[in-house]
């Protein structure tokens, strides 16, 4: 088989019931010059034999003996096996529209630029999602910065990222963090790259589910990884970091993270006032300013907020 265009990562761990709608999702797309690397961590359920039930060259199977928390271990896996050049991740309780890898394929080869990430619309099964129009044109990287201290707008499923920049910015936060590892990756990311390009086409689908590392309110001990890596930046200023502006997106980034990591923490008798302590407090705007007063509201009244 010759070097696919993209490697796609799919980690699992019990996922018995949802895999098969991922791997064939994978399997009907329009574009179809990639492998699926599937790296199946040690599950309770028969997620194994739900892979293997499928026989494409295509696949490449691999297990690990430990779950890891986030599928971040399995997706670095993932990542140090691939071929491609671009890499995209679906996650085994996902799917993709049919469209998904010709839309990321036809944006990387339409630019005249350089491309470090393409980003699709995504949507969740209860209506969330995001889906941003930028027209047809290329973001910087403290366009994207800007956008990332407003809002979340990349999900694990909906972009592709080329792989030497994901590889330079370490992946996945495994042994880090046991929860907010995927948006920590996705600013790393964007700080590995110049040049980016958001297409408001929704092509992935994710399902919330409950349970699970992913859920579980008491993996967000501390603060949230995303404060450790800015905090780390900032000390060790280099480059365009030097740049009080991205220093100050940086510290927004870090507050916006932190502030709703903190509201779900307090839902959950998890926060302490001291957590306050990694707030950047010099660049809070107003609307920080009322998120963080919602923890003086009570628990039950705010979980009915979030």
């Amino acid at each position: 088989m010759s070097t696919p265009f993209f490697s796609i990562i799919m980690p699992v761990y019990n996922k018995e019931e949802f895999v098969s709608r991922a791997i064939e999702s994978v399997l009907a797309q329009d574009f179809t010059s990639f492998e699926l690397i599937i790296v199946v961590d040690k599950s309770t359920d028969l997620s194994l034999e739900g892979v293997l039930k499928f026989n494409d060259i295509r696949i490449r199977v691999f297990t690990r003996d430990t779950p890891g928390a986030g599928g971040y271990a399995a997706r670095n896996l993932g990542i140090q096996e691939s071929q491609a050049n671009w890499i995209a991740f679906l996650d085994a309780d996902d799917i993709w529209t049919q469209n998904h890898l010709y839309e990321l394929h036809k944006e990387i080869h339409s630019s005249h630029y350089s491309l470090d990430m393409v980003v699709m619309g995504y949507k969740s099964d209860k209506g969330k999602g995001c889906s941003l129009d930028f027209g047809d044109r290329v973001l910087r990287q403290q366009e994207v910065l800007s956008l990332f201290s407003q809002r979340d707008f990349i999900h694990t499923n909906c972009f592709a990222v080329n792989r030497k920049n994901i590889l330079s910015c370490g992946g996945f936060p495994d042994g880090r963090a046991r929860q907010g590892g995927d948006a920590d990756t996705w600013l790393r990311l964007v700080l590995e790259g110049q040049y980016f390009r958001i297409n408001k086409l929704i092509t992935s689908f994710y399902f919330s589910l409950d349970g699970g590392v992913i859920s579980s309110k008491k993996n967000m001990s501390g603060f949230h990884p995303i404060y450790e890596t800015v905090r780390s930046l900032l000390n060790g200023k280099k480059g365009d970091i030097d740049s009080n502006r991205i220093q100050a997106l940086l510290k927004k980034i870090s507050n916006r993270k932190n502030i709703s990591w903190m509201l779900h923490k307090r839902v959950a008798r998890y926060f302490k006032f001291s957590d306050l302590a990694c707030i950047y407090f010099e660049v809070l705007g107003p609307k920080d300013i009322s998120k963080i007063l919602l923890l003086l509201l009570p628990r039950v009244l705010l979980a009915k907020m979030l």
